[in-house]
């Protein structure tokens, strides 16, 4: 049987979502507002706000927006962005936040980018930044292809984010099978060379290190149920905290550190 990266790609992601679930995690109004206010979020968008080079006459589709961390930098210097997000939550955030920063000049849409309506016109610069949970992707990444007038700009895991290795490690034993983690950025590489995309592959890493978050004990006990689906149950506290003791770096205040997770961009010119 031909390989296929599209229809792998699907496989490896309805199997995450087996695990994982459906829900879109920040419909969770506590999750959302947590992402929000994490400074780190912010940094990491106006950053790569800085490498794409935005000119003041072009104009930007922001697909999985969040709560702005780069409709808001971009707005602040383009022409006008169109933001889609699927999260009710997520898009009332970025529209507060927004209007907190005096721009009008965005239109949100509440969508997932696989519903968004056909309508949406062309753009000069397309950007998906850690917004490619998508059952097709192959369908996904050449409809972007086909709306950008100058470049796409896709931003993806390329090994497994920290929340995923916990999984790893600890599903088996507190769910009785098998983790399967989200499929990863080789797999976005593959669909777009099979239609003669050939893209500029950037190691984020390189360029600047991965986030080191240092939490208190309660903080990494909160972080660790999250991934594990276990918020509010403390039957396995035990061995989360032996978990955290085993793999975390602890701090001379007491305090823990995990590592991040490994990034990479994929940006190429539109095809026909």
């Amino acid at each position: 049987m031909k390989y296929d990266p599209g229809e792998t790609w699907r496989s490896i992601y309805r199997e995450n979502k087996r695990c994982d679930g459906f829900n879109n995690y920040y419909d969770d109004e506590s999750a959302s507002y947590q992402f929000s206010e994490n400074p780190y979020v912010w940094k990491d968008g106006k950053e790569r706000c800085r490498t794409i080079g935005m000119q003041n006459d072009w104009t930007a589709l922001d697909i999985g927006a969040g709560a702005g961390s780069m409709t808001v930098p971009l707005a602040k210097i383009c022409k006008r962005v169109t933001a889609v997000e699927p999260s009710k939550t997520m898009a009332r955030i970025l529209s507060s936040n927004l209007k907190k920063a005096g721009l009008d000049n965005v239109q949100i849409i509440n969508s997932r980018w696989e519903d968004a309506p056909e309508e949406i016109e062309r753009h000069d610069i397309i950007i998906a930044a850690y917004s490619l949970m998508i059952d097709d992707i192959e369908k996904a990444v050449l409809r972007m292809n086909s709306l950008a007038r100058k470049k796409v700009y896709l931003y993806w895991f390329a090994g497994v984010p920290y929340w995923e290795r916990h999984c790893l490690d600890l599903w088996s034993t507190i769910y009785g099978y098998e983790y399967t983690p989200s499929p990863k950025v080789d797999l976005i590489f593959a669909v777009l060379y099979k239609h003669g995309i050939y893209p500029d592959v950037v190691n984020l890493d390189s360029e600047r290190p991965p986030y080191e978050r240092v939490m208190t004990t309660e903080q990494a006990m909160d972080e660790l149920k999250d991934s594990l689906h276990l918020k509010g149950n403390d039957e396995w506290d035990e061995l989360l905290m032996r978990y955290i003791e085993d793999n975390y770096e602890k701090k001379e205040d007491g305090c823990w550190s995990r590592g991040g997770s490994s990034r990479m961009r994929i940006s190429w010119s539109p095809q026909p």
